[in-house]
Formats: structure tokens, C-alpha cells, sequence
């Protein structure tokens, strides 16, 4: 009698439901009111044990990691350029984003409970942005390209553009135009001959 396979589909769908309720749970916690985005919390809002959250997260960083991987794809917000011309371009959609989904924005900004998703998130889209600016930076001291690097994160943050919305109480339309002119502005300085050095 020929041996029966083990078929382990059932366990491995389950596996998956949890993970989607643990990250879930962490979307849900950053939309609270007062969001704990511990891994404890996260579990209890899961229904799960914390061992659990381990088993399917090896850390707390891996949460926020697959948590913003889940709001890019659910909430649509665009991927981080990979050239400066594209940079320019997604400025645009970027900001039709922050807009449409301002409350999470300004939550993950703002709130002192969302800073370690936030410093994670950050991390990703500084590191993003610089490999991006490279083509544009190349012939720039180390020094130089990182201080140009992150004049254009400031540009174009979404701390930038709520404070030109909120603090400034600029409409929608001119924070878009004004961004994509500062972006212009850096980027065309960087080709100028007095800029080389």
C-alpha cells in the first residue's frame, strides 16, 4: 500500500490568517487614538499569544516592515522613485495621497506612539530617496550629496507638506506646485558648472 502524503495546506492557510490578523491589528492600533504599538498589544488586539506574533515576525521593526508594506498596497501610496526624474514626477501622486489618507499621515508623524513605525518608515524612504538623487549627486563630496540628500527628503516629507497645509494653510494645488519647483530648483543646481565642486 502506497504511503499517504501529509497535506499541510489547511496549516499553512492558517498561518497565513494569523499573520494577516497580527498585521491587521498593527494597522488598526496606528489608526487608534491613542495607538501602544508594542508587540504585546499587537497580540492582544489579534486574539493571539505574544509567541505567536515571533513566530510569524521575528521583531517588532519586521511588523512595521510588513505593516508598511500592507498600507502601500491597500491605500495605494506610490513607490519611492528610483531616478531623480521620476522623483520629480511622483510628487504629484505622492501629495493625492497624503492628502486622501491625511489622518494616517499626520498620525504617523506626529504621534509619540507611532514614532517607532515612524523611524522605520523613515529610514526606508531616506534610504530610497538617496539611492534615487545618486545619478544626480555622483560628482558631489560625500559630504555635499548627503546634505543635498536630505534637503530633497525635507522637500518633499510628508512633514513638509503638512506643515505648508496646516501651519501655512496652503491649498493642495500650491503645495504640490511649490514642492515641484523647490525639487526643480535643487536639481538643476546640482548640473550648473559652479555647482561641480
Amino acid at each position: 500500500m502506497p504511503a499517504r502524503s501529509y497535506d499541510n495546506s489547511r496549516r499553512a492557510a492558517r498561518a497565513g490568517d494569523t499573520g494577516h490578523r497580527i498585521l491587521d491589528a498593527a494597522i488598526a492600533l496606528i489608526g487608534a487614538p491613542e495607538p501602544e504599538l508594542s508587540v504585546a498589544r499587537i497580540a492582544e488586539h489579534a486574539g493571539v499569544a505574544v509567541p505567536t506574533v515571533y513566530k510569524h515576525f521575528p521583531n517588532r521593526e519586521a511588523i512595521f516592515d510588513a505593516v508598511q508594506a500592507v498600507i502601500n498596497e491597500r491605500f495605494g501610496r506610490p513607490a519611492w522613485p528610483a531616478t531623480p526624474e521620476a522623483l520629480r514626477e511622483s510628487v504629484p501622486r505622492l501629495h493625492r495621497f497624503f492628502a486622501e489618507h491625511e489622518p494616517l499621515v499626520r498620525a504617523a508623524v506626529t504621534s509619540p506612539a507611532l514614532r517607532p513605525f515612524w523611524d522605520v518608515t523613515r529610514r526606508r524612504r531616506d534610504a530610497a530617496l538617496r539611492r534615487a538623487l545618486q545619478p544626480a549627486t555622483a560628482h558631489l563630496s560625500r559630504d555635499r550629496a548627503a546634505a543635498v540628500a536630505a534637503l530633497v527628503i525635507r522637500i518633499v516629507g510628508a512633514e513638509c507638506w503638512l506643515e505648508l497645509k496646516h501651519h501655512w494653510n496652503l491649498p493642495d494645488e500650491t503645495i504640490t506646485k511649490v514642492t515641484v519647483d523647490a525639487l526643480d530648483a535643487v536639481l538643476s543646481a546640482l548640473t550648473r558648472k559652479d555647482a561641480r565642486t
